[in-house]
Formats: structure tokens, sequence, C-alpha cells
């Protein structure tokens, strides 16, 4: 069990630990993991906050602290220094509850319940984690960004084969071009950019290796792509790259004008992730109907909080 699973499950209110409340099968496990672990998003490019006693329609707060300017001015030694005061602010994120329902009712399965109800725990988990980060997704297309950036030429499902000249490699090269430009924007308002958040769709350009007629391979032009050991894109000028699967169910197919493409975020400011009440799975035997119930519950929401910690690149 991971240090931040842990951290939201459990508490030292006098109430008991984790074994006080969760379940001792297995599959309760690998949900309630899920519930949190599973995102592209969730957990990983937010910052979180919890309030274990807050329930559905319930606000969690998130503080915010103003960035300090970085100029600075010399002063003689009768001279009093001029105050710079941080900006503090409470961002109220609304927290709603969210469930899913699955009803065993075949015999043959309900017999082989460990197997089955294991499988289904997993599909439940990978459920929540893509609905959370399509939430997040949505929430970042409904920001007012910082800076908003347009590729020069447009998304398509067909990319062409040829040279460098083609659609396919000039898009590749312009969404590369375009994620170094949106990071340059949010360093010189002193944020510090480490994510690009990504559709799937549009990263596939950035996979290409080859280009026709003799021409250079696509990424011997673009030398700041960094891909890990299985081959999926890492990094991009040092920031570590997301593709978010939620982006498809969000938009299968970016190609109008105006279309979100990809986010170039400082994940310690841009959005944020509230949890409260612990999630509650609930499991239980239908007599009437020879069949077995899973029931979980779980108490979230999500926003951006400084908008200007966000870049957004769209199709032109």
């Amino acid at each position: 069990m991971s240090k931040t699973f842990y951290q939201l499950t459990d508490c030292d209110d006098g109430s008991g630990g984790a074994g006080a409340w969760m379940p001792s099968e297995y599959f309760v496990d690998i949900i309630l993991r899920g519930v949190y672990q599973m995102g592209d998003l969730s957990g990983k490019a937010c910052v979180i906050g919890t309030d274990l006693s807050a329930g559905n329609g319930d606000t969690v707060n998130i503080r915010t602290v103003t960035k300090r300017s970085a100029s600075m001015s010399s002063t003689n030694c009768s001279n009093c220094l001029s105050v710079t005061s941080n900006t503090f602010d409470d961002v109220a994120i609304n927290v709603a509850q969210y469930g899913d329902y699955d009803k065993i009712a075949n015999f043959a399965d309900w017999q082989a319940k460990g197997d089955v109800m294991g499988a289904v725990a997993i599909e439940m988990a990978n459920r929540f984690a893509a609905g959370r980060d399509l939430l997040l997704w949505q929430a970042l297309n409904g920001s007012t960004p910082n800076t908003t950036l347009t590729t020069g030429c447009s998304w398509s499902s067909t990319p062409s084969s040829g040279d460098l000249d083609s659609n396919c490699c000039m898009f590749c090269l312009d969404i590369y071009n375009q994620i170094i430009e949106a990071r340059q924007h949010l360093l010189g308002d002193g944020y510090n950019p480490d994510y690009v958040l990504i559709h799937p769709y549009a990263a596939s350009y950035l996979y290409y290796k080859e280009g026709g007629g003799g021409s250079a391979y696509p990424f011997q032009q673009m030398p700041l792509l960094k891909y890990n050991d299985d081959g999926y894109l890492n990094s991009i000028a040092g920031l570590k790259v997301i593709e978010v699967r939620a982006a498809v169910s969000d938009d299968s197919s970016p190609s109008d004008g105006g279309d979100e493409l990809a986010y170039v975020i400082d994940s310690s400011r841009a959005m944020a992730e509230v949890w409260g009440q612990r999630p509650k799975f609930n499991e239980f035997y239908d007599g009437q109907c020879n069949a077995t119930e899973l029931t979980v519950w779980m108490y979230w929401g999500c926003d951006t909080v400084d908008d200007n910690a966000i870049v957004e690149i769209t199709n032109p």
C-alpha cells in the first residue's frame, strides 16, 4: 500500500486505522487502491486536498498564495525596506458523490466468486480513474489560461506519408514547437512548468520516425523529445508527458478550430482535486435473485486553482 494511499485512507483521530474500516477481502483493497491511484492526471498532476468529513455537496478549501516578484531594489543604510505582500486565498472546491454498481447474477460466476470479484473490482477502479481524469481535463478546458497558442496546421486523423514537408511531419514539428513555446511562457511569468498534458491523437505524431525521399527522421529535428524504455513519450524539453486517455472520451476528433490539443502546466498551482469521506465499498447477497451485488461510492471534486499556471495549445 503506497504512502499516498495510506495517508488518504488512514487517520489518527482515535477512530481507528485503515484496518478498522477496510474489509479484508483482497478485491476491496484493489478497488480502493484504484479509486485513488489508477488515473493519468488524478494523484499525479494536481494539488491534493482532503477533508474526511466532507460529503456530497460540501466544499473543501485549497489554500493558495501568490508568487512574489523576482525584482529587488537596493537601499541605503538609512532607508527602510518597502513592503511586498503576498495575497492569500482559499479556493472552495465542491465535493460530489460518485458511485458504481455491479450485480453478479450468473450462478457459475458466483461460484467462482474470488476470481470474478477481483476482475470486477479492477474494472470499477479503472472506471473511477477514467471519470476523474475526464473531469480534470474538462476543468482545464473551462479555464481562462495564461496564454492560448495555436498550431500552424491542423491535426488530421489520417496523417499523410512523405517527407518533412508533408502534413504529418509539419504537424509533429508544429506541436513540438508550441509545447516548447508554452514552457517558455510559463517560465517567463515566474512559474515552474513541469507537465505537458496531451491528447493521445496529437501525441501520436511525435512517434513517427520516418521521412520520405531520404529526408531526415522527424525526431532528429526534435532533439528535446525523450522516450522511456517501452518506447512511450517520457518528456519534452524536460516536461513530463502525460497522454490523457480521457481526452479521447471528451473529443475523439480534435480537428475543429479551437479544439484542445495539449496543456503545459505548473502542477503545483494549476489545478486541484479534493477528497471527502473515505470511499465506501459494500458487498451483499440478494437471496431473491441468487446474486451478489457490489457498490462503491467515492466523494471527490476538482477545479483549476491558478489559471495563469496553464498554457493551452489548440487546433487552428
